[in-house]
């Protein structure tokens, strides 16, 4: 794969290559260098409700349930390292994709099947294409789900993954004691962090999230991706008010991750699993929250 190199003489660019002088106070890690990359690697789309099992670094042999449309993807979010790729439906307000969704009734029923076959996984997790909460039978979904694991006598961890975004709404807040690991999606320390990094819908508010999660607190585990480079995530004052956040939410856990990915002009790119290691090592002190590092996903 051919790539092209470039430097940028920005200031972010230079903080990332202080990044050890600065942050990482008596470690020795690498500067990182921009790197451009002429392909973006995406995974295709879920074409179903109900997926897998697959192996997953952090939650094991996971069945996965994809609420959202199979033939693009739907967020809240439309961050510049997404897995999916870009979107051109970024929204709030889901009516207009509505007849798109799989409805509850299809999603638990194909559910069942799958468990009745005797599906052997360890954990069942709530994900797609997209932000799953966004599906207005989320409600029903999570506590059909529930339902369906208690009938089938099946004790595996129910699992979601989210991006934050809906906590506002006090009847997905309300849903997330449904979920034995409730994982929710935090990247930036600052407004401007998070708008440059997750583009949100216009109608989303950084300091509403924060809001939210701290309030949930103790019962949720968190979820960063950090990207390198000038539009990335990286910097030594974006890293300090992220650490300041998690000090403050408390969370029971937090996970961090890169990706593997490339991308074409966007200003960011991965970074490697040992500056990882050592901005867990690094986030658990400051914050007394364990923190750890699960390197790059897809």
């Amino acid at each position: 794969m051919q790539t092209a190199c470039h430097r940028s003489a920005g200031n972010d660019y230079e903080q990332q290559r202080s990044l050890s002088a600065r942050i990482f106070c008596g470690l020795t890690i690498l500067a990182l260098p921009l790197v451009l990359f002429n392909v973006m690697e995406t995974i295709p789309l879920l074409k179903g409700c109900v997926w897998g099992p697959f192996q997953s670094p952090r939650l094991g042999r996971t069945l996965w349930i994809n609420p959202l449309p199979t033939a693009y993807k739907l967020c809240s979010l439309n961050c510049l390292y997404c897995r999916l790729g870009a979107s051109d439906n970024v929204a709030t307000d889901v009516t207009p994709y509505e007849n798109d969704m799989p409805s509850a009734e299809r999603i638990l029923s194909s559910l069942e099947d799958t468990l009745l076959k005797g599906a052997d996984f360890d954990t069942l997790a709530v994900s797609g294409n997209g932000e799953p909460t966004l599906h207005p039978e989320f409600g029903d979904i999570a506590r059909g789900i529930r339902g369906l694991l208690a009938d089938n006598d099946i004790k595996k961890t129910f699992a979601l993954l989210s991006n934050s975004t809906t906590l506002v709404k006090e009847d997905i807040k309300n849903l997330v004691s449904e979920f034995d690991l409730p994982i929710f999606k935090l990247d930036a320390g600052r407004e401007e962090t998070f708008e440059r990094v997750n583009r949100p819908d216009p109608h989303i508010k950084f300091e509403d999230i924060v809001t939210e999660l701290k309030e949930l607190g103790p019962g949720i585990h968190l979820q960063a991706v950090f990207v390198a480079g000038p539009s990335g995530n990286m910097n030594a004052r974006d890293l300090e008010a992220w650490m300041k956040i998690i000090r403050e939410i408390k969370p029971k856990a937090v996970e961090i991750y890169s990706t593997n990915r490339e991308f074409p002009g966007m200003g960011i790119q991965m970074v490697p699993l040992v500056i990882l290691e050592e901005l867990a090592k690094k986030a658990e002190k400051y914050s007394k929250i364990p923190v750890v590092a699960y390197g790059n996903w897809r």
